[in-house]
């Protein structure tokens, strides 16, 4: 199999192993600040306590970063003529 066809299969599993298995918050706020405390990771469908919402903006910048690696990694890798 071409090396660039592992690679984008790779890039497709890390993906969509990073829109399921998500990180999780919980807002706390009290009369004088308020904060975000983490839950750490679980399934998407399962929060780790009912009042956790999902951090967005962690799986956002999981996407970025997966992206960039892949990209990178794709442009660098010479074509496979076999």
């Amino acid at each position: 199999m071409p090396l660039k066809k592992v690679l984008l299969l790779g890039y497709c599993l890390l993906m969509a192993i990073a829109a399921v298995y998500v990180p999780w918050k919980i807002d706390y706020q009290t009369d004088r600040y308020s904060t975000e405390l983490d839950r750490g990771y679980a399934f998407f469908w399962s929060p780790p306590i009912p009042a956790a919402t999902i951090d967005y903006g962690k799986v956002l910048l999981e996407f970025v970063a997966i992206t960039a690696i892949g990209g990178v990694l794709f442009v660098l890798l010479k074509s496979d003529n076999s």
